[in-house]
């Protein structure tokens, strides 16, 4: 059994983002926050932003290729 554990701690460690990874999508989704709460068009109308999915969850696995990241924006109307 201890070794089925290991091998399955060692699976999740494959398949989590790094902490470089980490780092990097706080970053993007800081600077894209900061960035539309300050755009004199934009500020007035969003309702609000928020993380959702599995990045939010802290369920989200290393990309395999690439990076893909996706944002969603609600504003008012």
């Amino acid at each position: 059994m201890a070794k089925l554990v290991s091998y399955f701690n060692d699976f999740v460690s494959d398949i989590r983002l790094t902490e470089s990874q980490i780092k990097d999508c706080i970053t993007g989704h800081s600077t894209l926050r900061n960035r539309l709460e300050s755009d004199a068009a934009l500020s007035s109308i969003i309702v609000g932003t928020f993380l959702q999915g599995s990045y939010r969850r802290s369920t989200a696995v290393r990309p395999f290729d690439k990076e893909i990241y996706c944002s969603h924006v609600k504003l008012e109307g």
